[in-house]
């Protein structure tokens, strides 16, 4: 009994090491559009960039115009105002997901504290960068990872980040998102499928 625990318990931590990102393009480098070294504006309901469609007014889609956290672009999530971009993903209802994404700001104008929600499974968190207490510029970003945990509540889950920086053009930079199932999770699930298998086996 207890060596088919141990089985069950190494076959659920098995997935972990090799869980992969359920997010498509979660850096934002695959798109038919090229911002080069500036940016592209994109409208509300546009799916140009690849597994992403934006919402709201939409993004500025940025080249090169300051070093991305991952490969060479990254997003602006206000265009003419407050946008955003969500994808939708297969989830197992109940299982905990971890979402990692890394947040700056356009830095070339206020306000200088940028604000954003994330939201996904009927969830929502906040998150803020201010550019001028971090010290970011054109050349360093000083991009922040930041790590969020959701539970699904279905077999698909839609993951939404949504400017709520009010006012201006200039708002949250995000990039290299990435969405895998919570490790632990993982393993209680699995452990919790042996015990209901040891209890009719009893």
């Amino acid at each position: 009994m207890k060596f088919g625990l141990l089985v069950c318990a190494a076959m659920a931590v098995a997935p972990i090491a090799s869980a992969q990102n359920l997010i498509i393009n979660g850096s934002f480098e695959d798109s038919s559009l090229n911002p080069g070294g500036g940016w592209i504006p994109v409208g509300g309901g546009s799916g140009a960039i690849d597994g992403w469609t934006t919402i709201g007014n939409g993004v500025d889609y940025m080249g090169t115009l300051w070093p991305a956290a991952e490969g060479v672009r990254c997003l602006d999530i206000n265009n003419v105002a407050p946008g955003g971009v969500f994808q939708s993903f297969a989830t197992t209802a109940g299982r905990t997901y971890t979402v990692t994404f890394a947040m700056s700001a356009n830095m070339f104008g206020g306000p200088a504290l940028k604000t954003m929600d994330v939201s996904a499974g009927g969830s929502v968190a906040s998150f803020e960068f201010d550019y001028v207490a971090e010290g970011a510029t054109s050349t360093d970003p000083k991009w922040t990872y930041h790590e969020w945990q959701f539970v699904a509540t279905g077999s698909v889950t839609t993951l939404e980040f949504a400017s709520t920086t009010a006012g201006s053009v200039y708002g949250p930079a995000i990039d290299d998102i990435v969405v895998i199932p919570t490790p632990g999770s993982i393993a209680l699930m699995a452990l919790g499928l042996a015990g209901i298998g040891l209890r009719r086996r009893g």
